[in-house]
């Protein structure tokens, strides 16, 4: 028998793997995704209606960093389709060429 390692993991886990603490927008065809992420985990999770003003978006984003109000925490926006320019204005855009790269190491740790 020839077996495989499967891993499970949130998109939005694998969009930074160089700070322990992150701040995460992704979009599916339902909902929009505001993550906060600690030490490879998601801590909290806000799913939004696809419809959600921008501006929502970002009260949620505001209230995650506010938690940590003295660090710097990075935002990451998942761009793996190439359908997230509008909120580029926030932070970071990963494309599926990082995402890809970044669940192979996080396999690869595990």
């Amino acid at each position: 028998m020839n077996t495989s390692k499967v891993s499970f993991i949130e998109q939005s886990v694998v969009l930074n793997m160089e700070h322990n603490k992150s701040v995460t927008v992704s979009k599916t065809k339902r909902s929009i995704v505001v993550a906060y992420i600690e030490n490879n985990s998601v801590i909290k999770k806000n799913l939004l209606d696809i419809k959600v003003e921008i501006a929502e978006v970002e009260e949620i984003i505001k209230d995650y960093m506010y938690t940590n109000r003295f660090e710097s925490i990075p935002l990451y926006i998942n761009n793996i389709n190439d359908d997230m320019s509008e909120f580029s204005f926030m932070g970071t855009l990963v494309g599926k060429e990082v995402i890809f790269e970044n669940t192979r190491r996080y396999i690869e740790k595990k």
